[in-house]
């Protein structure tokens, strides 16, 4: 028998109720015939779901027990996991492993596959790691600008900060203007980062953080207009 097993980093995804019953119908109607092994919905009591809140988890198991259309506030991440192995002898037996994570730090989410089979287990792994990406793909957001790394915020913010209070001595309308534009794009840049995490899971309280930064973004858009009037002015 042969082994395989791989892993990769994810990016950032805006993840919901339908992200998840795509992830569902992916892992038990296309990744059996992929496989060549198990019929379809071979795996559909071989799945699991767990929440990660602040303080508690909460287990689904098989994953299609999950029926809420919104996440609990405090989530911090979210697993989904797929466990199969045929009968017989571990050692002499066709088995995989799925593991797929998003995380609200960018260091939590990650795809990992492992399986066992006796042919081509390799190109197997590779085909359900692809099919896997294109399911959540539709999901895919742009949140992972503002998570290069823990520094680049804070050096953002300071450059921003440091921007801002340099066009206050400013006189040349032009410069004046370039300086507040960057010390609102800077200001937008850190909120957005601690608004929106790396991935979103969709709830009432993100949905309550996403009305905040959109007021936010048209406050600063007002305040770099009402300085922009005021320099041609």
């Amino acid at each position: 028998m042969e082994k395989y097993t791989t892993w990769r980093r994810l990016s950032t995804y805006s993840v919901n109720r339908q992200m998840i019953q795509n992830i569902v119908d992916t892992l038990n109607n296309k990744i059996p015939s992929i496989l060549h092994f198990g019929n379809a919905n071979a795996f559909s009591n071989h799945t699991t779901l767990i929440l990660y809140g602040s303080g508690s988890s909460e287990i689904y198991q098989p994953l299609n027990k999950y029926t809420r259309h919104l996440f609990q506030n405090d989530i911090e991440a979210l697993q989904i996991e797929l466990q199969y192995k045929e009968e017989g002898k571990s050692a002499s037996t066709s088995a995989i492993v799925v593991e797929m994570k998003f995380g609200h730090w960018s260091g939590d989410s990650y795809l990992s596959i492992a399986m066992q089979d006796g042919h081509k287990v390799r190109e197997k792994v590779k085909a359900v790691e692809d099919e896997l990406m294109r399911t959540i793909n539709p999901n895919k957001n742009r949140n992972w600008i503002t998570y290069p790394n823990d520094f680049i915020p804070t050096l953002v913010f300071v450059a921003g900060f440091v921007i801002g209070l340099g066009s206050l001595m400013l006189t040349n309308p032009f410069l004046k203007f370039c300086c507040v534009l960057l010390f609102g794009i800077a200001i937008y840049y850190v909120a957005h980062r601690f608004t929106k995490g790396y991935c979103l899971f969709e709830s009432k309280h993100q949905k309550r953080l996403d009305f905040f930064l959109g007021c936010l973004a048209g406050a600063i858009a007002i305040f770099i207009l009402v300085v922009a009037v005021k320099s041609i002015f």
